[in-house]
């Protein structure tokens, strides 16, 4: 399993060799955003699992069930 690099200058990015993922605080209401980009439909599916686990196991209420993914194949 890669170890992403994490860049936090807008939120909290998790850079991977396959993709990214963003948490970052909304500009506009009380609410995170997500927000994902992957190579493959599978690995964006597994990115988003780990970031929702990851915020699943923060001691806040955060409905992950709600979070969505669409894939369309880059280049």
């Amino acid at each position: 399993d890669e170890s992403p690099e994490i860049i936090t200058t807008d939120g909290l990015r998790l850079e991977y060799t396959k993709g990214w993922a963003l948490v970052r605080a909304s500009n506009t209401s009380a609410a995170l955003t997500l927000r994902f980009e992957a190579f493959s439909e599978v690995f964006l599916t597994e990115l988003k699992n780990k970031v929702c686990q990851m915020l699943d196991a923060l001691p806040i209420d955060i409905d992950t069930d709600k979070v969505q993914t669409s894939y369309q194949e880059l280049g």
